[in-house]
């Protein structure tokens, strides 16, 4: 029918939300005896209005941007206050997680990449409040995943460095700040040690950053000038953590002591990716 255009495309937005509102209110009826099986259908009853919310904006122009982002603030809201209700991972990781194919799926090179990242960056908003509360890490493995995805893939076919340098700089570090959030937000606040695992998830997160913004510094005129200042800046970064850290003595103390070998690994490696020559 849709082939055909049969149903036009407010018709089809309609029965799109018209569909996940009869699955939340299934999800809702059988919470009492079937709690497992309503979370699946809470969970995807979220993932279709993710979709079908970037459909009406993206797809068919039937709604505004504003009203987009607040439909998508609220949908995450309403996702993590359901995963803490239920205590489900499956929540999180279908109604959250499932939402990042929309940019992969979707993308059809018309340059609306502000939407793509905003988009993301509310989902992993959304990730970092249930960190705090749970150590999902499948959630975390695959939210971290993705995101870097989408960015890695946008960022080496689609990029232009004339019309999206400060996008591009901007929402890679947005997202590495978020990431570093989340993957310290549940350690700090429950005071646990700190595992091979979590040492290993902070390392790549923060040379994936590094490298990334290196790519996209250095596609700019004279881009390699500011190399040095980039690698400083992520000193700073990782030394606000450290300070953070020491200061209100928030986690055991091999934490402080990565964070703060990052710091003089950055300020290292500036001097090098700077200065030439006998300075």
């Amino acid at each position: 029918s849709i082939d055909h255009n049969l149903i036009n495309p407010l018709t089809r937005i309609i029965l799109g939300y018209l569909s996940g509102a009869v699955l939340l209110g299934f999800g809702f009826k059988l919470k009492a005896k079937y709690e497992s099986f309503s979370a699946v259908l809470v969970s995807g009853a979220m993932a279709i209005f993710y979709f079908i919310t970037f459909f009406a904006y993206n797809f068919y122009s039937l709604i505004p941007q504003l009203l987009a982002f607040v439909l998508m603030v609220v949908f995450t809201i309403f996702t993590v206050i359901s995963a803490l209700q239920y205590n489900k991972q499956v929540i999180a990781l279908i109604g959250l997680v499932g939402a990042y194919a929309v940019p992969l799926l979707l993308s059809d090179g018309s340059g609306k990449v502000l939407i793509f990242f905003a988009y993301i960056a509310i989902v992993n908003a959304g990730l970092m409040v249930i960190a705090i509360k749970k150590e999902w890490k499948p959630l975390y493995y695959a939210a971290f995943g993705l995101t870097w995805l989408v960015f890695a893939n946008w960022l080496f076919t689609t990029f232009n460095v004339d019309e999206h340098f400060v996008i591009a700089l901007v929402f890679a570090t947005l997202f590495f700040i978020e990431f570093y959030i989340t993957f310290l937000a549940y350690k700090l606040a429950a005071n646990t040690q700190f595992s091979i695992e979590d040492v290993v998830l902070i390392l790549v997160n923060s040379f994936l950053y590094f490298g990334l913004g290196l790519y996209i510094i250095g596609n700019k005129t004279a881009g390699q000038d500011y190399f040095g200042l980039f690698t400083v800046i992520n000193a700073t970064l990782h030394f606000i953590v450290s300070y953070i850290i020491y200061s209100k003595k928030l986690a055991d103390k091999n934490l402080f002591y990565l964070i703060a070998g990052l710091v003089l690994v950055f300020i290292t490696i500036a001097i090098p990716i700077q200065l030439d020559g006998n300075w």
